[in-house]
């Protein structure tokens, strides 16, 4: 009989979630007998033949024990089931019970199908069925359910994105980033994901930040706020950034700036390297800029840089400029 660590194997490879180690384990076991390699068929068929069933809890031991009852209980009356039939029909038998175990793995969570936006080439948009929009910056991943459950709004995201999120007390809205769960009800807030961090900045409303590391440390962050969530901690400050979501609204805003750090945003915003250069770094990192772009080109914004200023911006390679005084 398949053995239930096999059925998660299955169910993984089934769906697409499968390790190199997990497919090499499934090969393994699908070359030991004829009988594992006609499951396997059969399994697959019925995987790849099935609908969209919904989401389904089961009991996989139960189950096995019922299809074995069953077998055994024919053998006691007499109807000898010879050893081929008799694995074709316990492959039968795990089919149904794998594809119901599969479809309770992959939506146990949700009772819509899930789907997948990558922003590959720009900053991607996303309207969900509650009316509340995401804007994905380039790069960012975002999972969600085509439809909400009732009482339940949760979407999934890595990267980097911006939320407007439809106002509703009874369905709360919450957002799985990596290292942090964030719990709203109807406001706009830009998050950042990465590896070891998230960052939330709230614009408008406020919203619940718990570290997954801690949940019993939720920290409200309001609007002109910005938080960090590092492990198991939360640090919270005023957010004086501008142009904190600017890559959204292809707005940039620099008012008395620090050169240093309109550099920075400059840099981050337009995904190239900016430096000072070195003999010039000390006076430059010492001034201020003050102007405003809207949906400029690097090379027109660069230009326009040069024009109300005493600086010189050269570009030094694919990417990669240098700014010093004429």
């Amino acid at each position: 009989m398949m053995s239930e660590e096999m059925h998660i194997l299955l169910g993984r490879l089934f769906s697409g979630e499968a390790s190199e180690a997990e497919k090499a384990a499934v090969g393994k076991w699908r070359l030991a007998s004829s009988e594992n390699e006609t499951e396997f068929a059969l399994l697959e068929k019925m995987w790849n033949d099935s609908g969209e069933p919904a989401a389904i809890s089961f009991d996989t031991e139960a189950a096995w024990k019922k299809v074995d009852a069953s077998i055994s209980s024919n053998v006691r009356k007499g109807r000898i089931i010879k050893m081929p039939v008799r694995r074709v029909l316990i492959g039968v038998a795990a089919s149904v019970v794998l594809l119901l175990g599969l479809w309770w793995i992959v939506g146990k969570n949700a009772g819509n199908n899930m789907e997948r936006v990558v922003a590959d080439i720009d900053v991607a948009s996303v309207h969900l069925d509650d009316g509340s929009i995401i804007y994905l910056r380039k790069g960012a991943v975002l999972e969600f359910p085509d439809k909400f459950e009732k009482g339940r709004r949760k979407v999934s995201l890595k990267g980097e994105a911006f939320f407007e999120v439809t106002h509703d007390p009874s369905n709360p809205f919450v957002i799985d980033a990596e290292t942090a769960e964030i719990r709203v009800v109807g406001t706009s807030f830009t998050v950042s994901t990465s590896k070891d961090s998230v960052e939330l900045i709230v614009k408008t409303g406020r919203v619940n930040f718990t570290p997954n590391a801690d949940t019993g440390k939720k920290v409200m962050v309001i609007a002109g706020e910005r938080a960090v969530c590092a492990g198991a901690s939360i640090s919270k400050q005023v957010n004086t950034d501008l142009n904190f979501n600017a890559w959204q609204t292809k707005k940039l805003v620099f008012q008395r700036t620090p050169l240093s750090q309109a550099v920075a945003t400059l840099a981050d915003y337009y995904r190239v390297n900016i430096i000072f250069k070195k003999e010039d770094a000390a006076q430059l990192s010492a001034a201020d800029f003050t102007d405003t772009f809207n949906d400029q080109s690097l090379e027109s914004v660069l230009d326009e840089l040069e024009r109300i200023t005493t600086y010189t911006i050269k570009k030094t390679g694919d990417n990669n400029y240098e700014i010093s005084i004429k």
